[in-house]
């Protein structure tokens, strides 16, 4: 008991203390927010093509692309090994998309498929026809 009543004002001092230091080094800026999505982008009156995906583990990405007689989306997991060899690659059961990644102009080019996307758009359009696409810088506004 004689410990406790040595050790009461410490106790109390520290339980009253740290609140007002945690108050004292808050910051009065806004929050800064970071989005883990990489998105690449092209856009014409009559075309326009997107590749969103997340770079890290477990790692998904979208593809879509719309013109006047095209009109076709596809999700699926993203290959970090193919990353590190720069290139993105989104699999979605047997469909297969690829990208080759280029970091000195920040876009993906050559698109890719394999023979079974052909199920997951129309027979007009192909995912290995999308043009050339640029990084968009991506932002969060409070």
């Amino acid at each position: 008991m004689k410990l406790l009543s040595i050790f009461t004002p410490y106790i109390i001092g520290t339980v009253i203390f740290f609140p007002v230091v945690s108050q004292a080094q808050s910051n009065s800026e806004p929050q800064q927010y970071s989005l883990n999505m990489i998105a690449y982008e092209y856009k014409s009156p009559n075309h326009y093509a997107t590749v969103l995906y997340m770079p890290y583990y477990p790692a998904y990405g979208l593809v879509s692309m719309k013109s006047s007689g095209c009109n076709a989306e596809i999700a699926g997991y993203i290959d970090p090994f193919a990353l590190k060899n720069k290139k993105l690659t989104i699999t979605y059961k047997r469909c297969k998309i690829s990208f080759d990644i280029n970091q000195e102009t920040q876009e993906l080019s050559q698109p890719s498929e394999t023979t079974s996307c052909a199920d997951y758009h129309p027979k007009n359009c192909s995912f290995s026809q999308m043009p050339t696409l640029k990084l968009i810088p991506l932002k969060i506004k409070d």
